[in-house]
């Protein structure tokens, strides 16, 4: 009998145990090749407040992206990148509308490698961007720490975890999607209603992790903490671009080739 073929969950780089969440743990260091990337990343916050992140990242030049060995290592970077080039483009008076060439090059490179444009998404911001400080425990709000931030602070970290237990809370239901829409073609009546059973309890929990996010996340500080380095419905006047004269794609494009 005909079934739905979407029994692969990976194929869609689904983890069967945790949805959209990598399989491992995200990645928390680059290899000392990055380490002006990493400094940078952890130093965030206080160069915005500064106002010497832009001077700094104006000196940068691209880094081989091909001393990235695995996609774990990949997606640090493109978290990195996403973060930095934000902040560049958002972090002044006036928006940028010119990336340098050492974050757009590698950036965008990064970017094709992944399938991902450069831009910040909930990939970055949510799906990639946490710890388990215990290391054997649970995808729990109680044991998540966030591996970077803009501005800093418990709203903006808050906000992020929460995203991250929602996604890990949602798992279940992904292969029950599956296996209810073959319930459905076989005609398997109890198999459909335990699955429907599992997507609504999945269900409730989402919505317990989402009335959470009030608790330590106060929208008007998140807001303004956070909330002007992705500033929704707005971007610079012109398209960003390399520095060296090298186009780079406004938001959401596919990124340029590597020279």
């Amino acid at each position: 009998m005909k079934t739905i073929n979407i029994d692969k969950l990976s194929s869609y780089k689904v983890d069967p145990r945790r949805g959209f969440l990598p399989a491992q743990d995200p990645l928390e260091q680059l290899p000392p090749y990055f380490d002006a990337w990493e400094h940078v990343a952890a130093e965030l916050s206080v160069l915005l407040l500064t106002g010497r992140l832009r001077p700094i990242l104006e000196q940068w030049t691209p880094l081989d992206i091909n001393r990235l060995k695995d996609e774990r290592q990949l997606q640090r970077a493109m978290l990195i990148l996403c973060y930095i080039g934000n902040a560049y483009v958002w972090g002044g008076n006036q928006p940028a509308t010119v990336l340098p060439r050492g974050i757009a090059l590698p950036w965008a490179q990064i970017a094709e490698k992944l399938g991902r444009p450069p831009i910040s998404s909930h990939a970055s911001l949510a799906l990639y961007n946490w710890r388990r400080l215990d290391k054997e425990g649970p995808l729990d709000l109680d044991n998540l720490d966030t591996l970077q931030l803009f501005g800093g602070g418990i709203d903006e970290k808050w906000f992020y975890l929460t995203a991250v237990v929602i996604e890990a809370k949602g798992a279940p239901s992904l292969q029950a999607l599956v296996e209810a829409q073959n319930a459905v073609v076989g005609n398997q009546v109890d198999n459909l209603a335990q699955n429907l059973k599992t997507i609504a309890a999945t269900l409730t929990d989402i919505y317990t992790i989402t009335s959470r996010i009030p608790e330590k996340c106060d929208p008007y500080i998140f807001t303004i903490v956070s909330g002007p380095m992705w500033p929704v419905g707005k971007r610079p006047a012109s398209s960003t671009r390399a520095s060296a004269k090298r186009r780079v794609s406004s938001p959401g494009a596919a990124p340029p080739k590597a020279p």
